[in-house]
């Protein structure tokens, strides 16, 4: 694999996507990771202590540093396996149905497509939890009961569900890179407004609710001005800058910069002088301040210490969901036994039947420690 690939080709960098691309393309993802990717934030309070949350935050960090060479090593294999590839979106599918077997490659759907819907719960899951509680009950019904929560957060789920699927099949359309970058786009017009007063809120004292609001709404206004002036299809010139429509990239003098990070970089720096400039001119209120120092004391406090927490603890039940997680692992080994008969090769079927005997042994063994 090493000696046949092309020339360049394990390169950090490339003419088009130089270090100027990658290093802002980290800090937007640093800042999107942990302030508007909700669903991820949730794993870090699911925890009954503080210090389960920091193990989260490490076991994340170590993933993330194991996790992408795993999982792009198959599709550098792939230029040997597959060289006429066009879309390298299409490489895992392909792979997978030229060299699993039968078995191997239904669990490898069903774990693609097991993988996708539980992102997509989550993600529908808290964003219905904040449309619901942050918007619905308080601002539009304050005294509405459990009930009606219930049924507008079925309704805010199916929403958010049937906008994701329109964006999908809109999307679908284009080639992988230009999905990544379109993501990427998306996350440059999105990321600083929300992250910056957010986490200026919970790392700061001063910080008042009119400088997080008109913060967010200027960075909201200058990254979805910019993306819509992207789109016009044709170059946009000002003195000493060119807008390249064909490139989608930004000409300032000799330096090129994708349309993507520029976004990001304007919504950042504006985000953050509009906040400056409306916290010099008007502070936090007292009334203001004193629910800011209640809520980061309450943030102080460890997991648990609170009167909610301790009452809540002595109601509530524990349940073990590795008994489920057991018996699923030691179904889908059964499966695998099941479709043995269609296997062909002697080696294909000991491969199967190795892993079926390892999946249902790990199911058994999670289920029967969890009852106990």
């Amino acid at each position: 694999i090493w000696a046949n690939t092309p020339d360049g080709f394990f390169a950090l960098t490339t003419p088009e996507y130089g270090w100027g691309y990658v290093v802002p393309l980290v800090f937007l993802y640093a800042l999107a990771w942990s302030s508007i990717n909700w669903s991820l934030i949730q794993r870090y309070y699911c925890v009954p202590k503080e210090r389960d949350a920091l193990k989260v935050g490490w076991l994340v960090a170590a993933l993330y540093v194991i996790g992408p060479p795993l999982m792009f090593f198959p599709a550098i294999a792939a230029t040997q396996f597959i060289p006429e590839l066009e879309d390298a979106g299409q490489v895992f599918p392909l792979l997978c149905t030229q060299l699993l077997p039968a078995g191997m490659l239904g669990l490898a759907v069903a774990a693609m497509f097991a993988a996708t819907m539980s992102s997509l719960s989550s993600d529908y899951n808290v964003c219905a939890g904040v449309l619901t509680n942050d918007v619905y009950r308080r601002l539009i019904r304050p005294n509405a009961g459990q009930g009606e929560l219930v049924r507008m957060g079925r309704m805010m789920t199916l929403l958010i569900g049937v906008i994701a699927l329109v964006t999908a099949l809109i999307l679908s359309r284009g080639a992988a890179e230009d999905l990544f970058r379109t993501m990427v786009t998306l996350f440059g017009v999105a990321t600083a407004p929300v992250a910056i007063p957010m986490l200026a809120g919970l790392m700061s004292r001063r910080m008042s609710n009119l400088a997080a609001v008109l913060g967010f709404l200027a960075g909201i206004s200058v990254g979805l001005g910019l993306f819509f002036l992207s789109r016009r299809g044709t170059d946009v010139a000002f003195p000493g800058v060119l807008w390249d429509h064909n490139k989608e990239e930004l000409l300032i003098g000799a330096f090129a910069i994708k349309m993507e990070i520029f976004l990001f970089l304007s919504t950042t720096f504006v985000t953050l002088g509009v906040m400056a400039a409306v916290q010099w001119l008007r502070p936090a209120r007292a009334p203001e301040q004193a629910r800011t120092n209640a809520f980061l004391e309450c943030l102080e406090t460890p997991i648990g210490g609170l009167r909610e927490d301790q009452e809540q603890a002595a109601t509530a039940e524990a349940v073990s969901p590795f008994g489920v997680l057991g018996i699923s692992t030691l179904l889908i080994g059964l499966l695998m036994l099941a479709v043995l008969p269609w296997v062909e090769g002697r080696m294909v079927m000991l491969l199967d039947a190795l892993i079926a005997v390892l999946l249902i042994g790990a199911g058994g063994i999670t289920a029967w420690v969890s009852r106990r």
